[in-house]
């Protein structure tokens, strides 16, 4: 699936920062994931864009819009909700390293689409133990986008409590 590189770690100038991407779902696991992230680029220099996806309206919230508000303004509210979100999770020291974006669909296809749309580098994803049910209906998001990729993937497992001594 093409040329697979290791990221130019050693880009010094900021048109050269690697493209790097985090889905934030605002979970535990995503915060901890960006907590990470954010650490690194201290170290490494790269492009961080934050995606949140929302999933696409259901049949009762568009039974609900008919009253209230047209479809388009309800996506564009979602979104926009997303948006301030991401940022108020950001610390403003990399505000200028950090492109927040916020779409709506399946989650996998977003942040494949996404990833495939910057010509990212590397996906940060943070990873949670899920129960065999869990995976069976629901699917694991990481595990999607780890198989279907157009980059190296990193996934960031969920704090563990230390051990007592």
């Amino acid at each position: 699936s093409g040329d697979l590189r290791f990221p130019n770690l050693a880009a010094i100038d900021t048109a050269e920062l690697q493209p790097a991407l985090l889905p934030m779902d605002f979970s535990s696991h995503s915060l901890r994931a960006l907590e990470y992230a954010l650490s690194l680029m201290d170290h490494i220099p790269m492009k961080l864009h934050l995606l949140h996806v929302e999933a696409n309206l259901a049949m009762d919230d568009l039974r609900a819009l008919t009253h209230r508000l047209h479809f388009e303004e309800e996506k564009r509210r979602r979104l926009n909700a997303s948006l301030k979100r991401l940022e108020a999770a950001l610390p403003a020291r990399y505000s200028n390293q950090v492109v927040c974006e916020a779409r709506m669909g399946s989650v996998v296809e977003q942040v494949i689409t996404y990833a495939q749309s910057i010509q990212c580098k590397l996906i940060f994803m943070g990873a949670h133990t899920k129960n065999v049910l869990d995976r069976v209906i629901f699917g694991a998001n990481s595990q999607g986008v780890l198989h279907q990729s157009p980059c190296p993937v990193w996934l960031i497992p969920e704090a563990r409590p230390e051990p007592h001594s």
